[in-house]
C-alpha cells in the first residue's frame, strides 16, 4: 500500500483592475516544505531581498534578483518537487446577480471551488490529506462553508470516502514565502493574457522575467492556456 500524502496549497489572485483576472496557486508535498523555505531564505540573503516578493515589485532595479527568484520556483516544478497552476478568468463574462446573488465574494469563492476541484483535486488518492492557505482578504464569506463545500465536490468528483480538506487557512502574504511566489508566476501569466507588453511604456524588467519563464519551462507563451505536469494555466469559460 502506498504512503497517503499530506498535501500544503497556497493560493493568491492577482491582476484583479485588469480585464483578465488571475487565481493561482502552489501545491506541494508538506514534507518537502522545510527545505524549499529554505532555499528561499538561502536566496532572500544572499541578494539582502528582505521585504515582500510580488509581480507589482518587479522593477529594472531588481530584475536579476527576481530572475533568480523564479528559477528557485522554476527548478522546484521541473523536478517534481512542487507543481504551479492558474486560473485566468475574463471579467467581462462576470455576471454576479446571475450566478452569485449579486455578491462578488460568492463569485470569487465559486472561481476559487473551481479552481481547486480541477487543478488541485486530480492529485489526491484514497488517504491523502491537505490544507488550503489563502491570502487574507475581508470577506463575510465564511471560510467553514467553503471548507464544506469543497469536501463535498472533492469526494463527489474523484469517489474519495473522506474529507481530504481539513484546513483553510487565511495568512498574510506579506509573511510566507509560497504565496509571494505564487504571486509572481500569476503576475508574470496575468502581464501576458493583458497584453500589457504592447504598452509603450512596459516594464522592461517584466517583459525579461515573462520570457525567462517560459524559456525555462520551455512555454510557447503565458499568455495561452498551459497544460504541462507541473505547470498549467486554465482559461475559463462561464457556460451561457
Amino acid at each position: 500500500m502506498s504512503e497517503s500524502a499530506y498535501y500544503q496549497i497556497y493560493c493568491d489572485e492577482s491582476c484583479i483592475s485588469d480585464r483578465y483576472h488571475v487565481i493561482g496557486g502552489l501545491i506541494l508535498n508538506r514534507k518537502h516544505e522545510s527545505a524549499i523555505i529554505e532555499k528561499i531564505k538561502t536566496f532572500r540573503s544572499s541578494t539582502n531581498m528582505s521585504k515582500e516578493l510580488k509581480w507589482t515589485k518587479v522593477k529594472n532595479q531588481k530584475r536579476e534578483q527576481y530572475v533568480q527568484f523564479v528559477d528557485i520556483g522554476s527548478q522546484l516544478f521541473l523536478d517534481d518537487v512542487a507543481h504551479f497552476h492558474a486560473l485566468v478568468i475574463d471579467s467581462h463574462q462576470y455576471d454576479h446577480k446571475k450566478y452569485s446573488a449579486g455578491n462578488a465574494e460568492t463569485t470569487f469563492y465559486k472561481m476559487m471551488y473551481q479552481f481547486v476541484l480541477h487543478r488541485f483535486g486530480k492529485y489526491l488518492k484514497v488517504g491523502d490529506r491537505f490544507s488550503l492557505f489563502l491570502d487574507q482578504r475581508s470577506t463575510s464569506y465564511s471560510l467553514s462553508d467553503f471548507k464544506t463545500i469543497m469536501n463535498r465536490g472533492l469526494v463527489k468528483r474523484y469517489g474519495l470516502p473522506q474529507n481530504p480538506l481539513r484546513d483553510v487557512v487565511p495568512l498574510n502574504s506579506k509573511e510566507h514565502d509560497l504565496i509571494q511566489m505564487a504571486d509572481v508566476f500569476m503576475g508574470a501569466i496575468g502581464f501576458r493574457v493583458n497584453g500589457k507588453e504592447l504598452a509603450a511604456n512596459a516594464c522592461s524588467a517584466k517583459l525579461a522575467l515573462c520570457a525567462h519563464i517560459e524559456m525555462n519551462l520551455k512555454i510557447r507563451s503565458l499568455a495561452h492556456p498551459i497544460e504541462e505536469h507541473g505547470f498549467s494555466s486554465w482559461h475559463f469559460r462561464f457556460r451561457k
